[in-house]
């Protein structure tokens, strides 16, 4: 299904001939759908299947749900919403300036999903801001959270924790990884 708030002349399947009036949000099938808000404030849920969702202008909900979707939220400060807590996911800043975010719990319910012009992610045990940093691989709930300051070449751990011993690389736009 194809469904446009901002033009639903363009809509297809089962969304054709539909028209809208003072409609905001959109939820799709368990198919692969393509979803596209207007310049107001929008939520969007693609639900099953591989999905588009595009937000467009205000500060936008999208939700992907199964599948690997892509999820971009225009102009505005957009959310992503993800099933899981924030130590289920990885995610990582492509050389495009999109990121990648995976579903890393069994199955992988919230797939593998490519988000543009998303500043927030939005988990069942809070919300991440997604910055400038080129990575974010969140630590398995059960390991102890370690509060570190990197450097081009060490890192500093708190008292009474195991020795890290490891390399910050600093990359060309001064970001860190830790390898």
């Amino acid at each position: 299904m194809v469904a446009s708030l901002a033009s639903p002349s363009n809509n297809k399947g089962d969304a054709y001939l539909d028209s809208y009036t003072g409609i905001e949000n959109l939820t799709g099938s368990n198919y692969a759908d393509t979803l596209t808000g207007n310049g107001s404030v929008n939520s969007l849920a693609g639900g099953g299947g591989a999905d588009n969702l595009y937000g467009n202008g205000g500060n936008d909900t999208l939700t992907g749900g199964a599948g690997a979707d892509y999820l971009n939220g225009g102009s505005g400060t957009d959310m992503a919403v993800l099933a899981g807590k924030s130590t289920d996911y990885s995610w990582v800043k492509n050389a495009d300036g999109s990121w990648t975010i995976t579903d890393l719990r069994s199955g992988s319910p919230d797939g593998k999903d490519t988000l543009v012009s998303i500043e927030l992610l939005q988990f069942n045990d809070g919300q991440k801001t997604l910055g400038t940093s080129s990575t974010s691989t969140v630590a398995a709930a059960a390991e102890p959270h370690l509060d570190l300051m990197p450097s081009p070449s060490h890192i500093e751990q708190h008292a009474g924790w195991p020795a890290v011993h490891e390399t910050w690389l600093a990359s060309l736009d001064k970001d860190f990884l830790l390898v």
